[in-house]
């Protein structure tokens, strides 16, 4: 709430500084409101480019 990180109180919040370095960038500033899903763990180690092809099918049995 003060901008100080919730864990170490005595730093301050790299989230707040990320927020207000934004607000400087005039050209992707504002991707920070973008937000990006978790990754799905269950594809590590398989092909990148299969999984975007089939839509991360796991059972598809390929890149691994």
């Amino acid at each position: 709430m003060d901008g100080c990180c919730e864990i170490e109180p005595s730093m301050q919040c790299v989230w707040v500084s990320a927020w207000e370095r934004s607000k400087e960038m005039p050209l992707y500033g504002s991707q920070i409101l973008k937000i990006q899903p978790p990754l799905n763990r269950q594809l590590q180690d398989t092909s990148a480019w299969i999984n975007d092809l089939t839509g991360g099918s796991i059972g598809a049995g390929w890149g691994r």
